[in-house]
């Protein structure tokens, strides 16, 4: 008979911790950049976005028009990765289970 522990994400070290969210967060920012360059290829009202950082981040969120000048779209889009990538990785450890 196998035997189980529950673990949480806070329970790994924080270098693991760091290191799996460094990973979640390139996927998907991946994932974001594919979302954002096929963005970039429909038509927009003024002004059109110049990166796919602001094409997926102006789709995905309300930015005023007198906000996108003082933007940075590239940070704006990191962090939301990086908090993405916490959150998915939060909840998938809450259903994980090691065999002891």
């Amino acid at each position: 008979m196998s035997n189980y522990i529950s673990i949480r994400f806070n329970d790994l070290s924080e270098e693991k911790q760091e290191e799996l969210i460094e990973w979640k967060k390139e996927l998907l920012l991946e994932e974001y950049k594919t979302a954002g360059e096929e963005l970039l290829t429909k038509h927009w009202y003024e002004p059109q976005p110049g990166t796919w950082q602001e094409a997926y981040w102006r789709d995905s969120h309300t930015v005023d028009d007198d906000e996108i000048a003082d933007t940075d779209f590239s940070y704006q889009v990191e962090m939301y990765a990086e908090e993405q990538a916490q959150l998915l990785l939060v909840t998938a450890f809450k259903y994980a289970e090691v065999e002891i």
